[in-house]
């Protein structure tokens, strides 16, 4: 399958045509310059090819330097490139890539912020975040997804065992959810304000209606969770607590309430009430108090996050949480810097 987007239903809520999916051609390299490593002109005609994205501003791609590096070493006719995007170039990345040393023992090249393979392989493809990796076999993309599946996938393929069919059709159904959840926040966004700017009863009627289309959508307890906001009558309040006992689920919809009425001045009063109720509420969870933390942050109110900070520190020091940059600046804000 090649040129146009054939991924029927899968395309057709994207901003661009999807055209490069498992099955495809390999689009040609275009790279900027060599960070480190061997430069390599093309793709193996006859092999296989990692093809890795990152940034330097990417937490989430930090654990994977040492994973790919290993990769590298155990399989020699791999291979392998790790490509920046979505950054200016700058000697900042050179500094970056030989501070890590051998966490990064691999070609590194730097492609472009949003042009070079920016746009023709991770725009083409729909990925909307790094890290992504790709897997090449015989200049056919095999695989699209995110390097934690990659050594078992890459096992797959040079075996040949994988199956790239099975992969095309399980990238299109990715692709569906992917879009489905975007028109999804996209009429949450629209109900949201609809009931902020004083047509509660239009919104109400809008969520019952997407609540009935979709009986499984979590984002209706968000919104319905966030308006309380609006009564102050420390109906909010109850409703945050409630939901705080239910674990990581219910801290997700609680998070998510605090977010979707934050930016409205007449729910500030119903938000700080909760955040004072969770910090008084005797929880141990650091999770907790970070919920709290931010609901003070967004509201720009000093004093409490001041508290939480200090709560905040305390939680993450009983649980051996480690994390030097976050607890330097948790320390800072508890002294009330």
């Amino acid at each position: 399958m090649t040129g146009a987007c054939l991924l029927v239903g899968a395309c057709l809520a994207q901003s661009q045509p999807i055209t490069l999916y498992p099955g495809a051609n390999a689009p040609a390299l275009s790279l900027k310059r060599w960070v480190k490593g061997r430069p390599v002109n093309e793709l193996p005609e006859d092999g296989i090819a990692v093809v890795d994205f990152w940034a330097t501003w990417c937490g989430t791609c930090r654990p994977f330097y040492p994973r790919l590096s290993e990769l590298v070493r155990k399989h020699k006719d791999v291979t392998v490139i790790a490509v920046d995007i979505w950054e200016k170039d700058s000697p900042s990345i050179d500094a970056f890539v030989n501070k890590a040393e051998h966490k990064m023992d691999y070609n590194i090249a730097y492609s472009g912020e949003q042009d070079g393979m920016a746009a023709t392989w991770m725009a083409a493809s729909g990925s909307k975040g790094v890290p992504t990796t790709f897997i090449v076999k015989d200049r056919i993309i095999q695989w699209i997804g995110h390097p934690i599946d990659l050594e078992k996938t890459l096992d797959e393929v040079i075996a040949g065992t994988f199956n790239v069919h099975k992969a095309q059709e399980a990238f299109r159904q990715a692709l569906i959810q992917a879009a489905k959840g975007a028109e999804l926040s996209k009429a949450m966004d629209e109900i949201n304000a609809q009931f902020w700017s004083g047509d509660a009863k239009g919104a109400h009627e809008k969520l019952s209606m997407t609540k009935k289309s979709r009986p499984s959508w979590d984002g209706a307890e968000i919104l319905e969770t966030s308006w309380l906001a609006a009564r102050n009558d420390h109906s909010f309040e109850k409703a945050i607590l409630t939901l705080m006992e239910k674990g990581y689920e219910g801290r997700t919809i609680a998070q998510n309430a605090f977010l979707r009425c934050m930016k409205y001045k007449r729910a500030h009063k119903s938000i700080r009430e909760a955040a004072r109720a969770i910090l008084a509420s005797g929880t141990e969870d650091g999770n907790d108090y970070m919920i709290a933390y931010n609901a003070f942050k967004g509201l720009g109110d000093k004093p409490g996050i001041k508290r939480a900070a200090a709560m905040l520190l305390q939680a993450f020091k009983k649980e051996g949480k480690t994390d030097s940059k976050i607890q330097k600046q948790l320390e800072q804000e508890a002294r009330g810097g």
